[in-house]
């Protein structure tokens, strides 16, 4: 891996966001893909750039984390286990082990998040998903656990329920998300997300009806839609779904939905969007908050900054050319704009609607 910077830099107009992951309680990483991958380290309490290093020989699709290490997928098929000091620092010269040489790690999970002894590493590739032990002393020696999946398309997403009994699972192109119950890896029920658009946009196709991408934020599922629509379940004790609401923030697909927390010292969740053409009309550019912000190559940018602010003023009065402002024209179609969601739990968000 090789610290880079400057080279992110250069090349910060041609990136697209690929992920955003909690790290620790003090770091984020966010994944850039440019012609190579940048993985880009803030602190969440400084607001600022810690470190950003390159990708040299793996691009990473998917990226999950557990105790003490983040672990890897990428699109050549294989995976690697990384301490979590490690991965700040870019020091990411560990074994990769070899999956599918043929599919990409669509997405990778742990079923355990604190007890790494007993926990599995779970792997979407292909139409398949695949469990290694988490403490097994060499991968490249384990024949997995493979189970095949209902659908008969590529996995897309999975993401494990708050209470760690159950997986998410989407695939490419299919409006459907299915619930597996973990222990066994047998489907107990599904939702059927077409229903949902197809009232709220009476012409759709099934390009827009798509699950684009999901995530899951304490009791609830938030579901982007190929129709710029998020959709929001709650997930019940008795593990069905249920529809709670919708939003409407991007004119085409969601790109990316991502759970996160913003600082050390607040437990509270939040839900990171990213997708292509921002809605402005609904959004009222006339009245954005600090729940959006343009990311560049040394931090996120919160418009409502004072110190943005007096740019933009010191701009606008002929000052010199900051790079560091928002405007109506910036990157509308929003590659490089984040939106960031309030994530309550399931009865709040029943309240606010109801």
């Amino acid at each position: 891996m090789q610290n880079s910077a400057a080279l992110v830099k250069a090349k910060e107009s041609f990136f697209n966001i690929i992920g955003i992951h909690d790290i620790d309680k003090q770091h984020v990483a966010i994944i850039l893909r440019s012609t190579l991958d940048y993985v880009s380290i803030y602190s969440k309490d400084r607001k600022r750039l810690v470190d950003s290093y390159q990708m040299l020989d793996h691009y990473i699709r998917s990226l999950t984390v557990c105790e003490n290490y983040v672990i890897l997928g990428c699109d050549d098929g294989c995976f690697s286990i990384v301490p979590k000091r490690d991965f700040l620092r870019g020091r990411l010269e560990k074994l990769f082990i070899t999956v599918n040489k043929r599919r990409a790690i669509s997405s990778i999970i742990t079923d355990k998040f604190s007890d790494e002894v007993d926990a599995k590493i779970i792997l979407g590739c292909d139409k398949y998903i695949y469990k290694y032990p988490f403490s097994s002393p060499d991968f490249e020696q384990v024949h997995p656990a493979m189970t095949p999946t209902n659908e008969k398309k590529i996995i897309c997403e999975m993401h494990v329920s708050e209470d760690g009994t159950m997986l998410f699972v989407s695939h490419v192109g299919s409006p459907i998300i299915s619930s597996i119950l973990i222990d066994s890896m047998t489907q107990i029920g599904e939702i059927d997300c077409s229903h949902e658009v197809k009232i709220l946009v009476p012409y759709s196709d099934v390009n827009d009806q798509r699950v684009a991408t999901f995530c899951v934020s304490n009791d609830t599922l938030w579901v982007g839609t190929g129709s710029g629509h998020i959709l929001l379940y709650e997930v019940k004790q008795d593990r069905t779904l249920g529809f709670i609401t919708w939003l409407k923030p991007y004119k085409l697909e969601v790109r990316s939905l991502l759970s996160c927390s913003i600082s050390s010292a607040d437990p509270s969740r939040f839900v990171v969007s990213i997708g292509k053409e921002v809605n402005l009309a609904v959004l009222c550019y006339d009245s954005y908050r600090s729940g959006l912000c343009l990311l560049t190559s040394s931090f996120p940018i919160d418009p409502s900054d004072p110190a943005i602010q007096q740019r933009k003023i010191s701009r606008e009065r002929g000052g010199r050319n900051d790079s560091c402002h928002f405007n109506k024209n910036d990157d509308v179609d929003g590659k490089k704009m984040l939106l960031i969601w309030d994530a309550p739990r399931a009865a709040t968000l029943k309240k606010v609607v109801h």
